[in-house]
């Protein structure tokens, strides 16, 4: 006996889900095809007024040039410290007139001393400086020793801490901290130089090429320092940058100096002084105007 299955009827949907199916399976296959014959036949433009998704992490900040305009929405306040510096010099001779310092400036200059003078109420003739009283009184004892500079004394040179505020970019503030920071380093490195150099343990040479390091940061630094500052003090910025106009000529004149050891020697413990009292009397200006 032969028997019959019988097949459940299939829903009338089935047939429309295949032959919809069907239909994809063939546009899919022209569209491949059309593109490889360089006519696509699909294109996809974005929506209008689509809402593109932010980036991961946040924006970005944007480098604001230095000469971005007063108003720029990107100053704010800013506040820059300079820290205390203290230096103590030996003083050989204290003068009337600014005639007779300087005769003794002179004579001094020529046996590898500063022959600095300073006008404080009286004309101080200045030998060298150093950063810690002991140096500089270890130093002064020689000289009286010696019989010449009985009357010696040690004159401190000293600038108190700083704040500093003012309106800028952040790229402004920046190259203000880095001048900040830079200029006691290159009074620092006139020191060291001078030192080095009474002591023998630099050459004239590496004197030289040393000091050119320091005036290519300074002329970098100078580089980026025509700031447009929104802060009503102007003179902050202007003589910060003839300080620095003046550490990096002196380093300059030491690169193309050509003389022997003792007159260098005598030359960078000039500038070490004049860089160092320009330096301090900036603070004193600054601290008078309430920066």
């Amino acid at each position: 006996m032969i028997r019959t299955k019988q097949f459940p009827a299939r829903p009338s949907g089935s047939r429309a889900g295949s032959t919809l199916l069907l239909l994809l399976l063939v546009f899919a296959c022209v569209a491949v095809l059309s593109a490889s014959a360089g006519f696509p036949l699909l294109t996809l433009e974005p929506l209008a007024g689509a809402i593109p998704f932010p980036p991961f992490g946040g924006p970005r900040p944007t480098a604001v040039p230095l000469d971005s305009p007063p108003g720029a929405a990107s100053s704010f306040e800013n506040t820059l410290t300079l820290e205390r510096q203290s230096w103590y010099a030996i003083q050989v001779g204290s003068y009337e007139t600014q005639d007779a310092a300087a005769e003794a400036a002179s004579a001094l200059r020529a046996r590898g001393g500063a022959g600095y003078v300073i006008q404080d109420g009286a004309y101080r003739l200045l030998v060298s400086c150093y950063p810690a009283r002991t140096e500089a009184e270890e130093v002064m004892g020689r000289l009286v020793a010696s019989g010449e500079y009985a009357s010696s004394a040690i004159y401190r040179l000293n600038a108190d801490e700083m704040v500093i505020s003012l309106i800028a970019t952040p790229l402004q503030a920046s190259a203000l901290s880095q001048a900040y920071a830079l200029l006691p380093e290159m009074i620092q490195e006139l020191s060291r130089l001078s030192l080095a150099l009474d002591r023998g343990t630099m050459d004239t040479a590496a004197v030289r090429a040393s000091a050119g390091t320091s005036v290519n940061r300074a002329k970098q630094l100078l580089a980026t320092m025509d700031l447009a500052i929104t802060d009503p003090r102007p003179d902050i910025v202007r003589e910060l940058r003839a300080l620095l106009e003046t550490g990096a000529a002196t380093m300059e004149q030491i690169v193309h100096s050509d003389a022997g050891a003792l007159p260098l020697s005598s030359q960078i413990k000039y500038n070490h002084v004049d860089l160092l009292w320009r330096y301090v009397q900036y603070v004193k200006r600054m601290a008078a105007l309430g920066a």
